[in-house]
């Protein structure tokens, strides 16, 4: 059985434990989606975020992403894949003709 801290720990930022421990037993009372349902999908976005490589500080605290119904949105919309820098990229090779 899926408990309120097995989806605590599953989410990749570890603030407002309190709070976020309401916000889960609340999205489960009230979404319509189990505890077992919660969980998959914070793995998914916790994966989502490591492949990502999303700094923490650009994550939501856990009690918004639950009290936000966040774990239902598509996480590419959340966290783009990032683009290329210019000079990450490779550049063509400028001649310069002087004279």
């Amino acid at each position: 059985m899926t408990t309120p801290i097995d989806i605590y720990n599953a989410y990749p930022k570890k603030v407002g434990k309190p709070v976020a421990l309401r916000a889960i037993k609340r999205a489960i009372q009230v979404s319509g989606d189990d505890a077992d349902t919660l969980l998959e999908r914070t793995k998914e976005y916790a994966d989502h975020v490591e492949k990502r490589g999303v700094d923490r500080q650009y994550l939501p605290h856990p009690s918004t992403f639950y009290n936000q119904w966040r774990w239902q949105d598509d996480y590419e919309d959340l966290h783009p894949k990032p683009q290329p820098k210019p000079w990450e990229t490779e550049q063509p090779e400028r001649k310069f003709n002087f004279l």
